[in-house]
């Protein structure tokens, strides 16, 4: 577990500097690439690991500020459409 937990904690602390950034690309191609063993996690080989559970705790919560983030900028970009729809409609009359 100890490369494993190196591993881990490298893409958190590039996960949180993503997210300081505002830089969606790079959080989401770390999130496409998460450095957790699925397999493992979801057959029980961890069971009972205190600290691979603090570390999926932690990844849960910066993904959750990433989609904060998404969520922000599709609803920034709605209203820059809806700004651009009334500019068009105005200079068309």
């Amino acid at each position: 577990m100890q490369g494993e937990q190196s591993n881990i904690t490298k893409w958190i602390d590039a996960l949180k500097i993503a997210i300081i950034e505002n830089n969606i690309d790079n959080a989401m191609e770390l999130i496409d690439n998460l450095p957790f063993d699925k397999d493992s996690i979801f057959n029980g080989k961890y069971d009972g690991n205190v600290e691979l559970l603090e570390y999926l705790n932690i990844a849960k919560e910066l993904i959750s500020q990433v989609l904060d983030i998404l969520i922000t900028q599709q609803e920034d970009a709605r209203n820059q459409i809806y700004k651009i729809k009334q500019a068009r409609k105005f200079l068309t009359n």
